[in-house]
């Protein structure tokens, strides 16, 4: 058996590759299903933010409360501050934003990345 797609955000590298893989046409239909879906449930744009590296004003507040935190993430590499953005993005509760906002910009303001880098 094989199951059904996972639904999940297009990050920027993927629409990338997906791009390359239609110009070579070697999409395939179920292929150009999932993309004409992920458009129309949003997971398509989803990340369009974080890719941009678009700070939410919630965790922007945290990082100017404390002037170091903002000056270190800041100095993070792309790739970091993508890490972080996502993980805050992905929070499935308020309380659970609210915490890995407050997380982040403590271990900022230490000049220490989140785990999982």
């Amino acid at each position: 058996l094989i199951s059904p797609r996972q639904t999940q955000h297009w990050a920027q590298t993927y629409k990338v590759r997906f791009a390359n893989l239609e110009k070579k046409g070697l999409v395939c239909d179920a292929g150009k299903a999932s993309i004409t879906q992920s458009k129309e449930n949003g997971s398509w744009n989803f990340m369009d933010d974080v890719d941009a590296l678009i700070k939410p004003t919630d965790f922007i507040k945290c990082l100017e409360e404390n002037p170091p935190a903002m000056v270190h993430f800041e100095k993070f590499g792309a790739s970091t501050k993508r890490f972080i953005l996502r993980w805050i993005k992905l929070s499935k509760t308020p309380a659970t934003r609210a915490r890995r906002i407050k997380e982040a910009a403590e271990l900022a303001a230490k000049n220490l990345k989140i785990g999982g880098l």
